[in-house]
């Protein structure tokens, strides 16, 4: 332990490797930990959206929501847009 002025401040780590696993430490890993995964997870959601977009699955998807797709009624509800 060191002084400083009126507080005392501990600055040595246990050399026998448990240190790591401290608090302070032990924090930083795992929001790392938690930081690195939501990332990942980004980018392979990225990733699925791209090869989704691809492949025409929106395409197909729009196709099917539109109204005029429904048969005989589309012309009519087109002219009526």
């Amino acid at each position: 332990m060191r002084r400083w002025g009126s507080r005392t401040c501990r600055t040595e780590e246990p050399r026998d490797g448990s240190g790591f696993w401290r608090e302070g430490r032990a924090q930083g890993t795992l929001e790392y930990a938690i930081t690195f995964s939501a990332l990942l997870a980004v980018i392979v959601g990225l990733g699925a959206l791209w090869h989704a977009g691809e492949r025409g699955v929106f395409a197909r998807l729009v196709e099917r929501a539109a109204s005029h797709v429904l048969g005989a009624l589309g012309a009519l509800d087109i002219a009526l847009y």
